[in-house]
């Protein structure tokens, strides 16, 4: 397990961020925004992270323990370490394809009803 700057083979860290963002807008701004307007924004941003995971998952090398993101140090004490962040794989990058790709399909159904 290794701990890494954010590179081209690990933006899938910013799926999340890129979905939120498209929460906190629509959750915000969403009453005075037209319909299918605040739909065409929660798509969109979930497609954003769908592609950042597509990317992420080509550009992986494969093999090692997987690749740690630390955001936060959160508790030390003594050998006990408690670290906000991610952990990236190839089962978390197979889990997270399968996640943005089903939600940006729920999404984009949504937007019919």
């Amino acid at each position: 397990m290794t701990e890494t700057a954010l590179s081209a083979a690990n933006v899938v860290v910013l799926a999340p961020f890129v979905a939120l963002l498209g929460a906190v807008v629509n959750g915000l701004f969403g009453r005075g925004i037209r319909e299918p307007v605040t739909g065409l924004i929660a798509s969109s941003t979930v497609a954003a992270g769908f592609v950042l995971t597509v990317v992420s998952f080509f550009a992986y090398p494969g093999g090692g323990d997987g690749v740690r993101f630390v955001l936060a140090r959160f508790l030390r004490a003594g050998d006990l370490s408690v670290d906000l962040g991610f952990m990236v794989d190839q089962l978390s990058l197979v889990m997270a394809l399968v996640i943005t790709g089903v939600g940006l399909l729920i999404h984009v159904y949504s937007i019919g009803y």
